[in-house]
């Protein structure tokens, strides 16, 4: 699993991969601390989750889900910091968050990000089957609608029926 974390701490980055390490998750992670950083790694690299400290030095509240969005990829970002209020986490999940994670309860990342990888391989499974669809059903349509072709129905026998 590739981890893009936003964070100025490597401490607490640390604590995080050592949770993870702890179920056995093999993780692969990069650490960027600007929006600028975010911004560059997010258009050259893939990344299964990204997570983002809050409050970040030089961050706005939620400027890195607010990039995550302009990028277009659909990466599930989980929340750690010291201290979140109730009403910070509820609107930061309105807005598109998928966790928030207090430090001091850091063992429950882990779990989290078991969830959001589940979800978003449902997502991406989903997206595939529509996109599927879409394509059989302009396959179908350009058959019916061209009127060069015919249709016929035969039996198991081959012979033709009405």
């Amino acid at each position: 699993m590739h981890i893009l974390f936003v964070h100025s701490q490597v401490a607490e980055v640390e604590r995080c991969l050592q949770e993870l390490n702890k179920v056995h998750f093999t993780v692969s992670a990069e650490i960027v601390g600007t929006p600028e950083e975010f911004s560059e790694r997010l258009g050259s690299h893939a990344y299964d989750l990204v997570v983002a400290e809050y409050p970040g030095p030089d961050w706005r509240e939620t400027q890195a889900l607010e990039l995550l969005s302009r990028s277009k990829r659909q990466i599930p970002l989980v929340f750690v910091g010291r201290i979140l209020q109730r009403e910070t986490v509820a609107e930061f999940i309105t807005r598109g968050a998928y966790d928030c994670i207090e430090m001091g309860h850091v063992g429950h990342l882990p779990v989290a990000v078991h969830r959001a990888l589940d979800e978003k391989a449902l997502r991406d499974e989903r997206d595939r089957a529509q996109i599927g669809l879409r394509h059989s059903e302009a396959r179908y349509r350009a058959l019916a609608g061209n009127l060069s072709y015919g249709i016929c129905r035969c039996d198991l026998h081959g012979n033709f029926s009405k």
